[in-house]
């Protein structure tokens, strides 16, 4: 995330895990059935940066390729 804000200069980088297994710290290893609930928080999570940086006017007409 760092790399892609010193490179690429965007205003906003993240990262995202999914829910841990139960009783666990690491989202890196989920189970089956976190898999759809973490998506569902995800995508509520996507939305509300796009109409965020949509609010704040923070796309940019280049394109980054």
């Amino acid at each position: 995330m760092d790399w892609v804000k010193a490179v690429l200069k965007t205003p906003f980088a993240y990262g995202m895990e999914l829910r841990p297994v139960q009783g666990t710290q690491n989202g890196f290893i989920a189970s089956t059935q976190s898999i759809k609930p973490s998506a569902t928080e995800v995508w509520a999570g996507i939305k509300d940066a796009v109409k965020l940086a949509n609010y704040y006017n923070f796309y940019s007409p280049t394109v980054i390729g």
